[in-house]
C-alpha cells in the first residue's frame, strides 16, 4: 500500500473520501497483512516503542485512530518484508491526452489500463510472494490505493481488470469510489487485489517512491502531467515541442524478479501509454 496520499487523480478523479470504514473492514484488512514467516529463518520480536513526549506547552498530542494505526502497521510489515527497489520513467501523454479530453476522463484509467495489458508479457508482476516461491495469478485484480481524508489508506480492488477496456475499467473505478465515499464498500471490494496503482499527480508531485501492496510484489504510482519542452523527431531531424509530460514509478519487490525484469515491465507501460491507439478503446 502506498506510503503516499494515493488515489488522488491527475485531476482529482477516483479519489475516495470519506472517514475511516468499518472498524470489521479495517480488522480484516490488518490481519490479512500479517508478515510472512519464511521456512528456516527467525525474526525476533520488535523492541518495544521509545514513549512519546507528553504532550506540553509547545505542542498537542494527536492520538491516532484506528485506520491511522492499522495503515501504519501494514506499511511497517511490507517493509519489513519486502525487498524494496524502484525504477522510474518519464512518459510522453500526448496520445492519451487528445482522447481523455474528447471524452472527458482523467489520466488515471489509461495508466491503469496500460499496466493491466503490460501484465500480459510480463505475468511475474502480478505476483504473490509465499515461503515456496512467487505465486503468479492467472487474473488480474487491480487494485488502487487511495486516501481517506489523510486519516489511512484503503485499497478497493477492480476484479478481473484483464477482461475490461477502458470504458468499463474506468467506469468500475469510479463505482469503487463512489461507494467508498457512501461508506458502503464490502469486504470483497477490499480482497483479491495482484498489483496496484497509486497516484499523487494531482498534487504536483515528480517522482514517487510507494511502498508494496504485501504480499504483492509491484504498485505502479503516476505523477504530476504537465506540459512541457521536449525534443521531437521531425523527419531526420529534431524540434522543439510542447508536450503533457510525466513520470511513472515502479515499486517491485527484488526477491520476486530482478531490475531488468522490472525495467522492461514500466517500459512496456509507457509505450503502451505513448504509442496505443486509445481512440479504439472507446
Amino acid at each position: 500500500m502506498s506510503s503516499m496520499a494515493g488515489g488522488a487523480d491527475i485531476e482529482n478523479g477516483h479519489r475516495l473520501g470519506g472517514q475511516a470504514d468499518r472498524a470489521g473492514v479495517a480488522e480484516r484488512l490488518a490481519a490479512r497483512s500479517a508478515p510472512l514467516v519464511i521456512a528456516g529463518t527467525r525474526r525476533t520480536a520488535p523492541a518495544a516503542p521509545t514513549a512519546a513526549p507528553a504532550a506540553s506547552g509547545d505542542g498537542e498530542l494527536v492520538p491516532f485512530s484506528a485506520i491511522r494505526r492499522r495503515t501504519a502497521e501494514h506499511l511497517r510489515r511490507s517493509v519489513d518484508t519486502a525487498v524494496h527497489a524502484l525504477v522510474v520513467t518519464e512518459v510522453d501523454y500526448s496520445a492519451v491526452d487528445a482522447v481523455r479530453r474528447q471524452h472527458h476522463l482523467t489520466y488515471l484509467p489509461f495508466v491503469a489500463r496500460a499496466v493491466v495489458r503490460a501484465v500480459h508479457d510480463f505475468p511475474h508482476v502480478n505476483a504473490s510472494v509465499t515461503a515456496d516461491g512467487l505465486v503468479v495469478h492467472r487474473q488480474v485484480g487491480l487494485g488502487v490505493a487511495v486516501d481517506l481524508d489523510f486519516e489511512g489508506l484503503v485499497v478497493p480492488v477492480v476484479h478481473a481488470a484483464a477482461d475490461l477496456r477502458l470504458p468499463a475499467l474506468s467506469a468500475g473505478m469510479d463505482e469503487l469510489a463512489q461507494r467508498a465515499r457512501a461508506r458502503e464498500l464490502a469486504m470483497t471490494d477490499l480482497e483479491g487485489g495482484t498489483i496496484t496503482v497509486t497516484n499523487v499527480g494531482s498534487y504536483g508531485t515528480v517522482m514517487a517512491a510507494p511502498i508494496i501492496n504485501h504480499p504483492q510484489v509491484a504498485i505502479v504510482s503516476t505523477d504530476g502531467v504537465r506540459v512541457r519542452p521536449v525534443a521531437a523527431p521531425v523527419g531526420d531531424d529534431w524540434a522543439l515541442a510542447f508536450r503533457p509530460v510525466g513520470n511513472l514509478s515502479l515499486s517491485f519487490d527484488h526477491r520476486a524478479f530482478d531490475g531488468a525484469y522490472a525495467t522492461a515491465f514500466i517500459t512496456r507501460v509507457r509505450e503502451l501509454l505513448e504509442q496505443s491507439l486509445w481512440e479504439e478503446e472507446l
